[in-house]
């Protein structure tokens, strides 16, 4: 609208404004605020007729704001939504009892397999020899980890010491929630405990000797002067603190040369074991033994429902493992000179010998400390 035609609807709008105050009406007329800086001209009508539209052109929309609403507000999409989840919510509270019974299962048939979030392999292999010795004090005493924790349940460590002849005692030390297994591998070193009175014995540790020691016994690792060197087995397990029934001595000791043979589970009268530590001594230390193959012997295909299954080659050629990968594909593993290997559990796995000389290995069980 130019500028002519505003001052002639103005000049218009006053004179019918005019004209129209000398009605009497009992309604008040309506005012119509002023600006605080300019006053804006509006037409107010009294009349019975139509009212006059005012001439000045409308305001400008305000700006448009987006605003971002948080996920799930409470509009009628998201009250569909929560309908949704509570009518599943419902389904699933019908079906829990025969739900209840199938994850119970579940839990007890694959116990810790996943832990912390990671999904555990099938099992653990590893050659000492392609592993390193780390030097832990110069010239006197080195360290490999074949098993590290976090790779089977329960387990904090296996690994391999080994101290140079006339080495001294190492510092003493008292693990308050686990138990330590020394195995003498080769050489003749010792290891000292001390007892409930205070009193400190030296076990020997020599090739087949075996030491297993209870929480809160504190011990330490010994090589005396003149001694060669030697190399031992070390595994630490999670057992917790828990009561003993022998708790004035704190361990357990044992040699390969006095223990007696034992058939083991298994079909084979060709397999045969040691036990240095039997079930329900320490909570889920389940066996620590020697396992012997004769030539030809042969361990059936077989898995262990909650605990993993430890083998070091002790001697021997000819021992075997045959394991089944995650994929459900298994492969043959050789375990002669001191190859480790764990299976964790419900993995399914055999073992035999096909050499003309027996051959042993260390075996221990490893579940949960609750059974």
């Amino acid at each position: 609208m130019n500028t002519t035609s505003q001052r002639n609807a103005i000049s218009t709008s006053q004179t019918t404004e005019a004209a129209t105050q000398t009605t009497t009406t009992t309604t008040p007329p309506r005012i119509t605020p002023l600006s605080a800086t300019k006053p804006r001209t509006t037409t107010t009508t009294i009349t019975t007729k139509p009212p006059v539209t005012t001439t000045n052109p409308p305001p400008p929309p305000p700006p448009t704001t987006t605003t971002t609403k948080p996920p799930c507000a409470m509009d009628s999409c998201c009250r569909r939504q929560s309908l949704y989840v509570v009518s599943a919510w419902l389904l699933l509270a019908s079906a829990l009892p025969a739900m209840l019974v199938s994850s119970l299962w579940l839990l007890e048939s694959k116990p810790e397999l996943e832990m912390k979030g990671k999904t555990l392999k099938a099992f653990v292999y590893a050659d000492p020899e392609a592993e390193e010795f780390l030097e832990v004090l110069p010239a006197q005493l080195w360290r490999r980890v074949l098993v590290s924790r976090g790779r089977v349940p329960f387990l904090t460590e296996l690994a391999e010491l080994r101290l140079a002849s006339g080495f001294g005692e190492l510092p003493a030390v008292v693990h308050a929630a686990g138990t330590s297994v020394f195995f003498g591998l080769q050489g003749n070193c010792s290891l000292q405990v001390w007892e409930a009175s205070a009193a400190r014995q030296e076990l020997p540790l020599r090739q087949g000797a075996a030491v297993v020691v209870f929480p809160g016994t504190k011990h330490a690792l010994l090589q005396t002067q003149g001694s060669e060197s030697c190399l031992i087995l070390s595994v630490l397990q999670e057992s917790g603190g828990f009561d003993r029934h022998d708790a004035a001595s704190g361990f357990v000791a044992a040699d390969a040369e006095s223990l007696p043979v034992l058939k083991t589970a298994h079909e084979s009268d060709l397999l045969s074991k040691k036990v240095y530590l039997a079930a329900g001594r320490v909570p889920g230390l389940f066996q620590v033994s020697l396992a012997r193959l004769a030539p030809g012997a042969q361990c059936e295909e077989h898995t262990h429902r909650s605990a993993a299954e430890v083998y070091v080659n002790y001697d021997g050629k000819g021992c075997h493992l045959k394991m089944q990968n995650e994929q459900g594909q298994s492969r043959v593993y050789d375990l002669t000179r001191g190859k480790v290997a764990v299976i964790n559990p419900q993995t399914l796995h055999s073992a035999w010998n096909d050499d003309g000389e027996p051959c042993q290995n260390i075996n221990l069980m490893i579940g949960s400390p609750k059974g």
